[in-house]
């Protein structure tokens, strides 16, 4: 996705036909993108104003467009932690319209990092199939299914998007982290590697590659890779959450703890991961985690249920269905 290229489209459209609401819902998702794993061009405080004027704008236009009332829902949630706003928007886009695929994965994707994985699941699965053909759909019911410690069903749909596409990023991403969660070092080693190789320079991938060094026991790797990043991060925006991680991976608590203050202070979208991704379970017995998950707009209660029992629930073979073209998707 070239977001800087899509923001020129819809900052043009919008000059060009102001009272055109779905343009500025367009440029309010790629704002939000430019300010969000696994993209994060841009400083996501900038990145979120931006985003929420324009999903603001849009409402404004025309009330009954969903496509608005999920960018805003995002922005919302994502960015300013304000959870219950957040869903009440995406609830009011479903119910606008219950085939906008978008929305439903969307939700998805709020709900599963609250903890509500069975509500997850079942959005994730009618993005899918509304449609079937989207490997970002596909990522997506696996990401619920990962956030539930359902790992060989994540590691099932992770596989299918790969198959369609064996360069999807996100699809080798969840396939990664699953092997990362099972402590499979040397695959999870290897897929990250896999990861860096076929996508340009992306902070993301190189924060979960310094992980899995660290993990793996690897010290000197993980630091050369971490050296590498807070380096760049002089002259340039890096993520501060995508440093924290490599550093979660070296159990390195305190410098672990560093960044992700940093990175609250950022208003990371990364943030909202805290409470269900694996990759933060070593942290979950420290204060600081919770004070964190506090300030993201979470109780207590929120970081004390943080650790779901992994489900024995059985791989349920991929549904199939005759395809069908999709809806043109904006994001």
């Amino acid at each position: 996705m070239d977001c800087r290229r899509r923001s020129a489209t819809f900052n043009k459209r919008s000059t060009e036909t102001p009272s055109y609401a779905p343009a500025y819902a367009g440029l309010a998702d790629t704002y939000a993108m430019l300010g969000s794993m696994p993209y994060a061009l841009m400083q996501p405080s900038d990145a979120s104003a931006k985003a929420k004027a324009a999903a603001t704008h849009a409402l404004a236009l025309d009330e009954s467009l969903a496509e608005a009332h999920v960018s805003l829902a995002f922005v919302t949630y994502a960015f300013d932690w304000d959870w219950g706003a957040g869903e009440r928007h995406f609830k009011r886009a479903i119910e606008l319209d219950p085939n906008y695929a978008t929305a439903h994965m969307w939700y998805a994707l709020y709900l599963g990092q609250l903890g509500r994985v069975d509500q997850a699941v079942s959005e994730a699965q009618r993005a899918r199939e509304l449609e079937p053909l989207s490997l970002i759909g596909t990522y997506s019911v696996g990401l619920a299914h990962y956030f539930g410690r359902r790992y060989d069903t994540a590691a099932e749909y992770a596989r299918k998007a790969l198959e369609i596409d064996p360069n999807f990023p996100s699809g080798r991403r969840l396939l990664a982290q699953v092997y990362a969660a099972e402590r499979r070092h040397t695959d999870a080693l290897r897929e990250f590697q896999r990861l860096n190789e076929s996508t340009a320079t992306n902070w993301l991938h190189l924060g979960l590659l310094a992980y899995a060094y660290g993990r793996a026991g690897d010290h000197a790797k993980a630091h050369e890779i971490l050296d590498r990043m807070e380096l760049a991060s002089r002259t340039r925006f890096v993520p501060a959450a995508q440093i924290a991680i490599g550093y979660v991976g070296l159990d390195d608590r305190d410098a672990a703890f560093q960044w992700l203050d940093r990175a609250y202070a950022e208003r990371s979208q990364a943030l909202n991961f805290l409470k269900m991704d694996p990759i933060f379970d070593s942290l979950r017995s420290d204060a600081r985690y919770r004070d964190l998950v506090v300030r993201i707009g979470l109780t207590p209660a929120d970081a004390d249920r943080a650790m779901p029992s992994p489900s024995p629930t059985p791989v349920s073979p991929l549904p199939v269905k005759s395809p069908s073209p999709p809806r043109s998707p904006r994001r």
